[in-house]
């Protein structure tokens, strides 16, 4: 989270900055006035195979996260966050990974691959130039298409479940209220909206990241 360059931005944008205490986690901010989102440069879920820097929240800590019997990264916990407000995710931009997986969750959204993966760690990538015409080109075309795109809405109540890296931070994790360990590495806690669903992720990394917790 400190990879814009805000002296560089609009002077009528503002930005938030920081990664603790934020109720929406990267969606922080987000509310029922916005028209559409844009995942800017995301990223595909822990375990994708040739995804660039793939993880999911803390990659010391999280190996998925599930969403009832649906597995998701932070293309689909974003989405989930703006969907509680009856936004929609319009636009992805980052490898051709993350596209495809934004794809498979929530339908023909308009993407930018400005990268295609060849390894966690390697890519094929295009100039600065090239991909900065390919974001805008979408961008214009997510705002066209905005008003017949739908919200990301699963159903609640929902059992969310979180696999961690150890059985340690599982053990740990599931010493908080609500939480229940459910195989050596995985917790799990039923939600009934997206702001406890948020709350329980909050917990997750909380408690696996601090032994005292």
């Amino acid at each position: 989270m400190k990879n814009i360059l805000v002296e560089e931005l609009h002077s009528d944008a503002s930005m938030i900055s920081g990664n603790m205490g934020k109720t929406w986690l990267m969606m922080e901010g987000i509310d029922e006035s916005f028209d559409a989102v844009f995942l800017v440069a995301y990223h595909a879920m822990e375990g994708t195979p040739a995804a660039i820097m793939s993880h999911t929240e803390d990659p010391h800590l999280i190996t998925a996260v599930w969403l009832g019997d649906v597995k998701v990264g932070e293309v689909g916990l974003s989405s989930l966050a703006a969907g509680h407000f009856d936004v929609p995710v319009v636009l992805v931009t980052g490898d051709d990974k993350v596209a495809a997986e934004a794809r498979a969750l929530l339908g023909n959204i308009e993407s930018a691959i400005v990268k295609y993966g060849i390894s966690r760690y390697a890519a094929r990538c295009f100039t600065p130039k090239r991909t900065s015409e390919m974001i805008m080109s979408a961008a214009e075309r997510a705002v066209k298409r905005a008003g017949a795109m739908k919200p990301f809405k699963p159903e609640f109540p929902m059992e969310i479940r979180v696999e961690l890296k150890t059985a340690l931070q599982a053990s740990q994790v599931s010493k908080a209220r609500g939480i229940r360990l459910v195989d050596p590495t995985t917790v799990a806690s039923t939600c009934v909206d997206v702001l406890e669903a948020n709350q329980l992720l909050s917990e997750v990394e909380h408690r696996a990241s601090d032994p005292a917790a």
